[in-house]
């Protein structure tokens, strides 16, 4: 469990309450258990995550419906996917950090104010990167190899260690890694792809500057109810180093690179129940720089003419159904500066893009990152942006948009 939860405190009157309840004295248990069960478990699926966590501490009784496959599938299935939960990785001014602001669409509500969240196996593995978040769930894993891999979910404090995976003695290696579910096979599965060069000393000139030609690959999956990795042969394509795939349809997607390692646009997919790639057509006009999910389909950015444009697929698959949902003056986006950074950080930061579409939010606003140093909401009406400042926020941060869920790993959705 958080720190944030650990930490809570009460009020006098709900001190007060906590009181009569152990006396016995207006027990919410009593009102509770007079409920035909299925009203209780609709009223419950509709608390905030946060209330829940206090729910639970209740008593025993409350503490195990909280595990109940009911209660955990309704309440996922009302967590709002306009207003979601951000987990933010920070890197600096301390490393490795994870944060969480509760989006609720007002900008005065209590609940915008980012709080920390200590992983319990911090200690095992200090530096890690966010592989992704699924239905509740964050995948982990340490940020050398990506061998050690947790998945936690950050409001309940349940948390799982996987089998380390598939290493390589080569010294040079670039990971790219995925987590997902498919509601057909009802698996979770971790996709990691290695790249590594079997003969350091050769580089491959791109562009200004040399880079060393990654001549081999694996690709290596993971069931979470499997206590081994499977290597299923070599990558067919070349893929945005260092990314973590987009889920939509129960396929993880990437950006693809052509052969200098640049983007060049296209889209590879990883079918999670066949294990198999395949190409995503892209939008007939502009080269993507970035992927993501809005209300369920896959969309992407493009930059041209001084102008953002941002991509929906309406119907998976279907090229001719990319529709160029929103557009964005380049200009007219608000400017962050960096602060001073130790050199070697600068590596992960220029590997973040210059813009990141979040999520689309309830109340019509798009939700941008920008560089990693700042975060606004764009009203594609009025074509105002609004700067959003959250409390103890740090300098630099990435952005996982999240769903605050009670799932507890071994529960399939």
């Amino acid at each position: 469990m958080s720190a944030y939860f650990l930490s809570m405190d009460y009020s006098k009157e709900s001190q007060s309450k906590k009181q009569k309840c152990r006396s016995g004295e207006n027990h919410p248990r009593d009102d509770m258990a007079s409920l035909p069960r299925e009203v209780s478990l609709d009223i419950i699926s509709r608390l905030p995550i946060t209330s829940l966590m206090r729910f639970r501490s209740v008593c025993k009784s409350w503490h195990n419906l909280s595990h109940d496959h009911q209660l955990v599938h309704l309440h996922l299935s009302r967590t709002s996917n306009d207003n979601p939960c951000l987990i933010f990785h920070c890197n600096y001014p301390i490393r490795n950090w994870l944060y969480f602001v509760l989006l609720s669409g007002h900008d005065d509500d209590d609940e915008q104010v980012v709080r920390r969240i200590d992983p319990p196996f911090a200690a095992s593995m200090s530096d890690f990167n966010v592989v992704g978040s699924c239905a509740g769930l964050l995948c982990l894993s340490d940020s050398l190899f990506h061998s050690s891999l947790f998945i936690y979910n950050p409001f309940t404090g349940n948390h799982k260690e996987l089998p380390k995976s598939i290493t390589f003695q080569h010294r040079e290696q670039r990971v790219v890694s995925g987590f997902g579910f498919h509601s057909i096979s009802k698996q979770y599965k971790v996709v990691k792809i290695v790249y590594y060069a079997t003969d350091p000393r050769y580089y491959r000139p791109s562009g200004r500057v040399g880079t060393h030609c990654f001549n081999q690959s694996d690709v290596q999956v993971l069931s979470l109810d499997s206590t081994n990795w499977r290597s299923i042969g070599e990558a067919p394509y070349w893929l945005e180093f260092g990314s973590t795939g987009v889920l939509v349809n129960g396929r993880l997607h990437w950006l693809r690179r052509n052969a200098g390692y640049y983007l060049d646009g296209s889209i590879a997919s990883f079918d999670l129940a066949e294990e198999r790639f395949q190409d995503i057509p892209k939008p007939y006009f502009g080269e993507i720089i970035s992927l993501m999910v809005l209300q369920g389909c896959l969309s992407g950015v493009t930059f041209n003419n001084r102008c953002f444009k941002i991509w929906v697929m309406k119907e998976y698959e279907r090229k001719e159904s990319w529709v160029k949902q929103f557009t964005i003056e380049s200009s007219l986006m608000p400017r962050f500066s960096y602060p001073k950074l130790p050199y070697k950080l600068w590596k992960d930061v220029l590997c973040i893009p210059v813009v990141r579409v979040l999520c689309l939010m309830k109340n019509g606003e798009l939700l941008i990152q920008c560089k990693g140093v700042g975060l606004i909401a764009y009203n594609p009406q009025s074509g105002v942006f609004r700067h959003l400042d959250f409390p103890g926020l740090p300098n630099i941060f990435l952005t996982i948009v999240h769903l605050a869920s009670l799932n507890w790993i071994d529960i399939a959705i």
